[in-house]
């Protein structure tokens, strides 16, 4: 998990600072890298539901216009605190700049061909998918979440990931109490 958490952290924030001249703005002027993850995270747990009866080959792709879709959603839900008057057209234009930045960028997600995406590694999508739960979205949480996908192969990295998450008190467990 705290590998997934690094290499997120450089692929969002690190790597892009480290592209980008001084006097230049952000590629993605809106978001800042914790949103961003923030939204991805909502993309790998969409990308994980659709495709959880799939083979390994095929779990983690994802159409670019439903990836669009996932994450316009999103923003708009965040958006719509500070700007109530954003439009479903508005957001999906601005996640169109924010999913060509991921692709093109990051690094995190890679096209498949016939506009079909995935993350760069299944591990990622799981990880983002397992830290969703920390967004402050109404998924389902707790007990319920495990036993629902308990036994299933395609959740099973996911329900790890979500308790190392939930361990190390991002997802409201204390270290400490659930260790010992």
């Amino acid at each position: 998990g705290e590998l997934y958490e690094k290499c997120i952290e450089m692929l969002l924030k690190t790597w892009e600072q480290g592209k980008r001249h001084d006097d230049e703005p952000s590629a993605v002027g809106l978001l800042n890298a914790s949103t961003l993850k923030d939204y991805l995270a909502h993309l790998a747990f969409f990308v994980q539901q659709k495709n959880q009866d799939r083979n390994d080959d095929a779990r983690g792709l994802v159409s670019r216009p439903d990836a669009l879709a996932a994450l316009a959603a999103r923003h708009l839900s965040r958006a719509r605190r500070d700007r109530p008057e954003i439009t479903e057209l508005e957001a999906r234009d601005e996640m169109s700049v924010v999913l060509e930045y991921v692709c093109d960028k990051t690094g995190l997600l890679v096209d498949r061909g016939d506009d079909l995406l995935s993350f760069i590694h299944l591990s990622f999508q799981e990880y983002l998918a397992a830290w969703v739960f920390v967004c402050g979205t109404e998924l389902p949480r707790g007990p319920a979440f495990f036993v629902e996908h308990l036994g299933d192969p395609a959740w099973e990295e996911v329900l790890l990931l979500r308790l190392y998450v939930v361990i190390l008190g991002g997802g409201g467990g204390d270290r400490k109490r659930v260790v010992a």
